[in-house]
């Protein structure tokens, strides 16, 4: 399989390697390590702190301000992590929404 590298800013992946430097082992990728999750996590950190202060409650939105943060966010962490580190934002935020403003349940007819 071979790959296209399409971004040339991002630095292309050594044979034996994938995007977001984790080595494959048995054809697998390996776990991230401690820095790498590190890494992972402030960047998450950064871009959530971008989208709190643009008042951003949606992470389909990305404000043009954030757009590098999330770039940098999607390059440090697994796209797995990505999508889960979105969705876990979205149901934090309805989560807390529905403790402030409560809810009303469904009537049942």
């Amino acid at each position: 399989m071979t790959l296209n590298w399409i971004d040339s800013s991002i630095p292309k992946p050594q044979v034996g390697t994938v995007p977001h430097g984790r080595l494959l082992v048995g054809g697998k990728m390996s776990f991230p390590d401690r820095a790498q999750r590190k890494t992972c996590w402030d960047s998450r950190d950064r871009y959530w702190e971008c989208l709190d202060s643009h008042n951003i409650r949606d992470s389909s939105r990305i404000p043009k301000e954030c757009t590098e943060y999330r770039m940098i966010f999607e390059k440090s962490c697994p796209p797995k992590w990505v999508t889960h580190f979105d969705r876990k934002r979205d149901y934090d935020l309805f989560k807390e929404k529905m403790q402030k403003e409560g809810f009303e349940p469904i009537k049942e007819s």
